[in-house]
């Protein structure tokens, strides 16, 4: 069989606190079912220092024709992620993450699809 793609990645700081990061590939193959190689990815992500101690990251993930089986139909999705964090004191960080914030229904293992919109958050303990 015969692969061939590109792949992109780009990062900018524009300004002070903030960072934008961007990536792309596009994968050709020779096989119509080759699992875990899809056909498209990209990712796109922002994170800013809101205020001093305060971080957010926004970061959007999608992929296109992905082969997961052949009773499953390609998977195409997007997900949308978000990620807090404060820093309470010099080795304690409160943190909360809002993961696939659009609901996302998709497969990337036969017979196991992936949550929906979830949550966690906590505090992180750094000694």
């Amino acid at each position: 069989f015969i692969n061939k793609g590109v792949e992109l990645q780009a990062r900018s700081h524009p300004v002070k606190g903030l960072q934008l990061w961007a990536t792309y590939s596009w994968l050709h193959t020779s096989l119509q079912n080759l699992t875990a190689a899809p056909e498209k990815q990209y990712y796109l992500g922002a994170g800013w220092d809101v205020f001093p101690g305060f971080h957010a990251d926004l970061e959007m993930k999608g992929c296109r024709g992905l082969y997961v089986a052949d009773d499953v139909d390609l998977q195409n999705y997007t997900t949308l992620g978000l990620r807090l964090s404060y820093q309470l004191a010099r080795c304690l960080q409160l943190f909360a993450n809002l993961d696939n914030i659009t609901d996302a229904s998709y497969t990337i293992n036969r017979g196991y699809v992936m949550p929906g919109f979830t949550v966690m958050g906590g505090l992180k303990l750094s000694i």
